[in-house]
């Protein structure tokens, strides 16, 4: 259904409802969503019926790419850096978690709860871009990708020393994320998702100092 509009017939009396009931009729199209009218069944006769006839399906096609685009926007690379990051940032809160356990130092408990933090926006980022999460279970010491998993053993094992191990594997972590987040930085072209990163590569310096000047 097309309602045509002639400039010629609009009088002052008429432009209220006229209003509404395209207001109504633009609500119906977005509602209606790919069902709009073909434009090629109706030729449009004056500018006004131009507009009246075309704007609607173009706002409806502009509010589509909007909603959807974001999903097709990463390179595989890109996929494949978010999802070891994600992972990443378990390793450091869970060896964090476990370090605190065994030494009860503030720093180990303080750091874990900020790579939650860092875990968190790394899951937004997957959930927006449509990826699947590697996090499949998020108890401390579980990874989906194996080499995390031996990395996990390594660090704890020699965390367990002494207090000065466990400083020196927080070091060690850090100093991996920020090496790892510069990376995926450096063959990202998504915007977004380098702006994460950069937050998240500051937070890593943060601990890093925290690190470097504990007990000092």
């Amino acid at each position: 259904m097309l309602l045509v509009v002639k400039n010629s017939t609009i009088v002052m009396g008429q432009q209220s409802k006229l209003i509404s009931i395209l207001a109504v009729i633009v609500m119906l199209v977005f509602s209606m969503g790919s069902s709009f009218v073909n434009a090629q069944s109706v030729e449009p006769q004056t500018d006004d019926d131009f507009l009246l006839f075309v704007m609607p399906a173009v706002l409806v096609a502009s509010r589509s790419s909007i909603t959807t685009g974001s999903t097709t926007t990463l390179s595989q690379q890109e996929v494949n850096d978010l999802t070891y990051m994600r992972e990443e940032e378990k390793l450091a809160r869970d060896v964090y978690r476990t370090l605190y356990s065994k030494w009860s130092l503030q720093i180990f408990n303080n750091i874990s709860n900020a790579e939650q933090e860092h875990m968190d926006s790394l899951r937004s980022m997957i959930v927006k871009f449509g990826i699947d999460d590697p996090v499949k279970d998020d108890s401390t010491g579980s990874f989906n990708n194996s080499e995390l998993a031996a990395l996990y053993q390594m660090l704890i094992t020699k965390g367990m020393e002494s207090e000065e191990e466990a400083i020196g594997v927080g070091k060690e972590i850090e100093i991996l994320d920020i090496s790892d987040l510069e990376k995926a930085i450096s063959v990202s072209s998504n915007e977004e998702l380098i702006q994460v990163y950069e937050r998240l590569m500051s937070g890593s310096y943060s601990h890093l100092d925290a690190f470097n000047s504990y007990g000092k």
